[in-house]
């Protein structure tokens, strides 16, 4: 990193982008009054609205590599942004509702063309222990930018559910703070971050260390989603009292995630190898919290810790990613990982409710309990790579001493 990189605003500039790629959902207040205004169109259909930008996020996410390679980096990201301001704050405008549709998935490909890149600059500028830093941190600001969006959504729409949709307004401060201090990266930047030959760093490579990272990303989401997509039923099952602080719950633990993910570079310097374990542990520990819950103080308590330790857990995977490819693999490698969490999470409830049917058991607390069980394994897997390199450490102390 030379010193023009070396500022607070080219962090700020980054992780700004970061603010609106996971708000998709954020318009999700707006469901119930839309279906009385298109009274015409299914609720099934006015539900899919929240939806729709994943999918076309998956897709854009999947093409913007050919658009950086076209016109650069920083053009891709302002293209992104422009395209998610678009999509975002025109439905706040439109009475037509084929038009809306159009807007939603307009707002996912913006967010797609750039996403990978919300990540990936991290690794252009940044290397070493302010890289994990930076990576905590984006985790931090996309959990923040998250709640700030369905917040603010929330005042919105009680004055009319086209208000709402000005929240992707924000899409323009953020493109500026982008725009004043974010440079194109130049290949000198990306490539003094790597060791590797000049003929490597042109040819793309990922090697068995990244394709594992890309694994546990898939299934990872898989299980996490149960925190979202089981709880409320868990509630119901279980007659819990206060189930209707459930919303809270989820937003204190958000809140406690994005916290965890600004500490995340103080935790890896003092865990390095161990915060895999650690973290899938936490998490372990937190659905299990919630899975044997009998009241809404533990339930509580389970969720943040879930929160917790995934933000520390997806900012260890990216960086292991980073320090595993060469700058030609970069945005690819970010894009699969990307792909694989989006995957992930569509694929949750399906995958969960095939498992809970084999086994004869399709509550709720079971499928919590399949998390706790797949974040424990997770914690042990992890255990093995650790224990491999203490073997060898501890085998070539002996060779020397003995020498």
């Amino acid at each position: 990193m030379d010193k023009k990189t070396n500022n607070l605003g080219l962090k700020l500039g980054i992780l700004a982008t970061s603010l609106l790629i996971s708000d998709a959902t954020a318009i999700s207040v707006t469901v119930a009054p839309m279906e009385a205004t298109f009274s015409n169109v299914s609720a099934t259909t006015v539900e899919s609205l929240v939806t729709i930008p994943s999918f076309s996020m998956l897709l854009f996410i999947l093409l913007s590599n050919f658009v950086i390679k076209l016109i650069g980096k920083k053009k891709t990201v302002l293209l992104g942004l422009s395209m998610a301001f678009i999509g975002g704050v025109l439905p706040a405008f439109a009475t037509s509702f084929p038009a809306i549709i159009f807007c939603r998935f307009l707002l996912g490909a913006g967010v797609g063309t750039y996403n990978t890149l919300a990540v990936g600059l991290i690794s252009d500028f940044f290397t070493g222990v302010e890289q994990k830093k930076l990576l905590g941190f984006q985790t931090a600001t996309s959990a923040i930018g998250s709640a700030l969006t369905t917040f603010l959504a929330g005042i919105l729409v009680s004055y009319n559910w086209h208000y709402a949709y000005l929240v992707y307004a924000l899409s323009i401060p953020i493109l500026l703070v982008f725009y004043f201090n974010v440079p194109e990266p130049t290949k000198k930047v990306i490539n003094d971050s790597s060791a590797l030959n000049s003929e490597e760093k042109n040819k793309i490579k990922l090697n068995s260390t990244v394709i594992l990272s890309v694994i546990s990303m898939f299934f990872m989401f898989v299980f996490l989603m149960n925190i979202a997509t089981k709880t409320s039923e868990f509630l119901t099952e279980q007659n819990i009292k206060n189930a209707a602080f459930l919303g809270a719950a989820l937003t204190i633990g958000g809140l406690l995630g994005a916290v965890s993910g600004f500490l995340y570079g103080r935790v890896y310097v003092h865990l390095k190898t161990v915060t895999p374990i650690f973290s899938s542990a936490v998490v372990a520990l937190g659905f299990a919290g919630v899975a044997y819950s009998s009241g809404m103080v533990l339930f509580t308590v389970g969720t943040s810790l879930v929160y917790i330790g995934y933000s520390m857990l997806i900012s260890y995977l990216y960086g292991v990613i980073f320090d595993n490819v060469n700058a030609a693999s970069k945005n690819l490698s970010v894009s699969l990982a990307m792909v694989a969490c989006n995957l992930g999470a569509f694929f949750s409830p399906y995958i969960v409710s095939i498992i809970s049917s084999t086994i004869g058991n399709s509550s709720a607390k079971e499928g919590l309990s399949l998390s706790v069980l797949f974040y424990g394994l997770l914690a042990v897997i992890f255990v093995f790579p650790l224990f491999k390199k203490s073997i060898g450490s501890n085998t070539a102390k002996a060779v020397d001493e003995n020498n």
